[in-house]
């Protein structure tokens, strides 16, 4: 057998280090940058999706949170925190103008003394009894009611009588009426349907909705 010169030896390890190198490119090197590229890329699609998801998240919590909010105000404007009685005589007065009726007397009662004996966690709410007497023609009184039934503020009509002005508190064929109705509110404010650990909107107390503006 013949001896292999050292020309030839390191020709054969040359050739060796040389298939070596080919087997590390082939099977692992390529293989794992062309893994990695792809788990980068597979990472960024999963990093848009997530941004995109926690977006929608966002958009649809601060939607719902919109709409509960509007609801609650919708709300507070039927059933306010307060009486706001003011206010209330200011948009009676306003409607017998807009309807062409004349607005005489106002009186209000509050029922406390039925408040005294229920239990505070049982009242959902407070009444007042408001009865106006007013005058004028059948029809414009009529426009009125259906006015007071469909205004903001929720208000239950609890008996209406109608007779002649014989007085003569007015010239013609006018109509005196008395209206006894209610209105209602509560002391819940929008902190204690916020909740200490929600989203606290800038304006977290309602202004009062049925406020004078000059």
């Amino acid at each position: 057998m013949r001896v292999l010169t050292k020309r030839e030896l390191i020709l054969l390890f040359a050739l060796a280090l040389l298939f070596l190198i080919y087997l590390f490119y082939t099977y692992l090197y390529t293989p794992l940058i062309t893994n990695t590229e792809k788990i980068l890329q597979e990472n960024s699609e999963l990093e848009a999706v997530t941004v995109l998801v926690t977006k929608l998240d966002e958009e649809e919590s601060k939607e719902v949170l919109d709409k509960k909010r509007q609801e609650f105000e919708e709300l507070n404007k039927k059933v306010p925190e307060d009486v706001y009685l003011p206010e209330t005589i200011k948009e009676l007065e306003e409607m017998s103008k807009k309807n062409e009726v004349q607005l005489v007397k106002t009186q209000y009662y509050f029922d406390k003394e039925n408040d005294k004996d229920k239990d505070e966690e049982t009242i959902s709410y407070k009444e007042c009894l408001l009865e106006i007497d007013m005058v004028g023609a059948y029809s414009n009184l009529t426009k009125f009611v259906k006015a007071l039934e469909k205004a903001e503020r929720l208000y239950t009509i609890d008996s209406i009588k109608m007779n002649l002005d014989q007085a003569g508190t007015n010239t013609g064929q006018e109509i005196i009426m008395t209206l006894v109705f209610k209105c209602y509110y509560d002391n819940i404010s929008w902190d204690d349907v916020n909740g200490k650990d929600k989203i606290v909107y800038k304006n977290e107390k309602p202004s009062d909705p049925f406020a004078i503006k000059y």
